[in-house]
């Protein structure tokens, strides 16, 4: 698993657990309980990246498994081609070899028929030594006959010793003659059949040559083809080693993405721990605060309870306290106007008698009354003796005043807006947005002397450094921040310090 990703868990782990521990040591803060649900919120978040990521990489791998099946039938294509060639080459092979056959046969029959011209032509020559010999002999009897000047049969005639003498020479003579025309003519007829033989070959050498011309002539042919097969089946073994790389880059990529999956599978186990170990704690932490706010509901009745008898109680000692309130106002320090010091007890219509008129009070300094038809008073300005603390403003309440539109009593400028609490009495009664005062607006008016802030509002519809004017909607009475019922705490601020918003009225 990633480094970073498994320190990240480990911090949100360890966040989870601090913040669920301090909730239950620490009377559940809502800091701790705010940090638990991001915590679970965050774990969440990577809970579902986990899973996209997840998907993204099994989308990618399908598409990779889409691109290597095609490159698989790209390949088998490429295979049936080249089984294809290879029949072809086999076959062309089988045709360049019996053609080559052809032409060593024809290389041994013209060698042979050559050979038989060469001996045919040596045996014409003998033949035409052995008639110029017997035609020489001949010539030469020829000859001696003439030089002698006489007849050969009257030479023998005259030459013979008997009759019978004459009859053997005579004989003689006529087979002498008879063998030399018998030899003359045997010469001839062997000289015309070796003529005719040689003619015969010289025929046959003309066909075996052009038979090797046009075997040669195939050969070639064959051997274009061939050459060209040779050539094709070469493309295709690199075609097929260019597939297989690609098969086997896909392959690698495949089985990185498989081991990516393995890895955030991994890390989804972890998420889901720690998300189900989150979870667990978060609901024991919702427990536990729902227990402990059920124990301040009846404490905050019991303590209610208390109030409405310490105000019937104050109530019959009013006159006395108003004259110890008096001496009091004169020595207390002066107090800002910031909304961020420390929350002011929470007001409600229960802590003082209420004021109520039938009219709107007056108005002396020309500041609007900031809650139009609203007059009641559920606490004054000064010393309050049932909490024993200085209240620095007026809580305008009364039934019905909830969500009733809040206007500013004089032209002036925002100052400052809060209007991001969400907490109501009726489930936050310890509320310290804003500093106790919930949502809340300051305006300052005319030459910043004297300024004016309305707080506990439901929520505020203007912002810093608008301009308002007087009896302009600013917001809206509420229950927000440290209170105890719709109303609206009003301030007034002068120099920096409070002073009584009923003198302006």
């Amino acid at each position: 698993m990633n480094k970073s990703l498994k320190a990240k868990l480990l911090a949100f782990s360890i966040i989870g657990l601090i913040s669920i521990n301090s909730c239950i040591h620490n009377n559940t803060k809502d800091t701790d309980y705010i940090k638990a649900t991001q915590t679970i919120e965050e774990l969440e978040t990577l809970k579902v990246e986990n899973n996209k990521k997840i998907e993204q990489l099994q989308e990618e791998i399908k598409k990779s498994q889409a691109e290597y099946d095609s490159i698989l039938k790209d390949e088998n294509a490429k295979l049936e081609y080249q089984n294809a060639l290879n029949e072809k080459i086999e076959l062309q092979n089988q045709n360049i070899n019996y053609v080559v056959g052809q032409i060593n046969q024809l290389d041994e029959d013209i060698e042979e028929n050559r050979n038989r011209i060469l001996v045919i032509e040596s045996d014409i020559v003998i033949k035409n030594a052995e008639i110029e010999r017997s035609m020489e002999l001949f010539k030469q009897r020829l000859r001696a006959s003439y030089m002698s000047g006489n007849d050969n049969l009257a030479a023998v005639l005259t030459g013979s010793a008997d009759f019978y003498d004459l009859l053997a020479k005579m004989e003689l003579v006529s087979k002498v003659a008879q063998r030399d025309d018998e030899i003359v003519n045997t010469l001839r007829t062997q000289l015309e059949e070796l003529d005719e033989l040689n003619q015969t070959l010289i025929a046959k050498q003309n066909e075996l040559d052009i038979s090797m011309a046009d075997a040669e002539a195939k050969k070639e042919e064959f051997d274009v083809v061939l050459q060209q097969l040779s050539i094709d089946y070469q493309d295709t073994l690199r075609e097929l080693e260019v597939l297989n790389s690609d098969k086997n880059e896909i392959i690698v990529d495949i089985e990185a993405k498989e081991k990516a999956i393995a890895q955030k599978e991994e890390e989804r186990e972890v998420i889901l721990a720690d998300l189900a170990a989150a979870q667990e704690a978060l609901r024991i932490e919702q427990s536990k605060k729902a227990e402990e706010s059920k124990r301040l509901e009846e404490s905050k009745r019991i303590e209610e309870s208390k109030r409405v008898e310490e105000s019937r109680r104050a109530e019959e000692s009013r006159k006395a306290e108003e004259s110890k309130l008096a001496a009091q106002q004169s020595q207390q320090p002066s107090v800002t106007s910031a909304p961020a010091v420390t929350a002011p007890p929470a007001t409600t219509a229960a802590t003082q008698p209420p004021v109520t008129t039938t009219q709107a009070p007056s108005v002396s300094d020309g500041y609007a009354w900031p809650v139009p038809g609203f007059y009641s008073l559920s606490s004054n300005y000064g010393y309050r003796s049932f909490d024993n603390s200085f209240h620095k403003g007026i809580d305008i309440a009364g039934g019905g005043i909830a969500g009733t539109a809040i206007v500013a009593a004089d032209d002036g400028v925002v100052a400052r807006v809060v209007n991001s609490c969400t907490h109501n009495y009726s489930k936050y009664s310890s509320c310290g947005c804003g500093g106790g005062y919930g949502n809340y607006v300051s305006i300052v008016h005319s030459d910043g002397t004297y300024s004016t802030m309305y707080a506990h509002c439901k929520s505020v519809c203007v912002s810093a450094g608008q301009s308002v004017t007087k009896g302009q909607t600013i917001g809206y009475v509420g229950t927000t921040g440290y209170s105890t019922g719709n109303h609206l705490h009003f301030e007034v601020i002068k120099n920096g310090s409070t002073v009584d918003p009923m003198n302006f009225y």
